[in-house]
């Protein structure tokens, strides 16, 4: 079985719901403020930074042991629980490897680059986001999909110790060539489960 969710972390994934609910709200209000979804990704990313960084939950204090660079090895370092596109490795027959746009990893005792070949660091959080525009962006469904069942993936392996995956998924679509809505969003996580918002730009009319 995977390791309970700490008190700790719960209240990560409680800062990191509300980081995203509001950057969601900003989107909606001016969606032309982002013309990329590199650009999504780096804004959501950075503000989950700054968060956890004020509330001192962003950078762990560990020791490095299986490193190859042996100028670190066995040395205690600080590690930052949030990266971009890191490699990951997931089941599907055979092991696969993908580049989640935001990780979120867990406490943990041996972080990236630490972790064994083709077995993950224990994740808190996978985040995929897509960004489809007037002029551009990702419109393929099955890039999509593809994304979700990756996302399904790493859920199921969250307690498989011989790779790991995630406790939580998160699923982004922003459209923004398409006409304006009045729906609103609450970021609600739940544990196993690939939770999908398809956001859309906000009107008040």
């Amino acid at each position: 079985m995977g390791k309970k969710i700490t008190k700790r972390e719960n209240k990560i994934v409680s800062i990191i719901s509300n980081v995203i609910e509001k950057f969601i709200r900003d989107w909606q209000e001016s969606p032309f403020e982002y013309n990329t979804e590199i650009d999504i990704q780096a804004e959501i990313y950075s503000r989950i930074v700054k968060q956890l960084k004020l509330r001192k939950k962003l950078i762990l204090e560990l020791q490095y042991d299986y490193i190859k660079l042996q100028t670190y090895k066995g040395k205690m370092l600080s590690y930052r629980r949030a990266s971009c596109e890191y490699p990951v490795y997931y089941k599907n027959k055979r092991k696969k490897r993908c580049y989640p746009d935001i990780i979120i990893y867990r406490d943990i005792s041996n972080p990236p680059p630490d972790s064994k070949e083709g077995i993950n660091c224990p994740m808190l959080l996978v985040c995929e986001i897509k960004y489809e525009t007037e002029s551009g962006g990702d419109f393929k469904i099955e890039n999509r999909q593809a994304d979700v069942k990756k996302l399904k993936y790493l859920l199921k392996q969250r307690k498989d110790k011989t790779i790991y995956g995630t406790e939580y998924a998160l699923f982004l679509n922003f459209i923004r060539k398409v006409k304006v809505s009045n729906k609103r969003f609450i970021v609600s996580l739940k544990s196993g489960q690939v939770r999908r918002y398809n956001i859309k730009p906000f009107s008040r009319r």
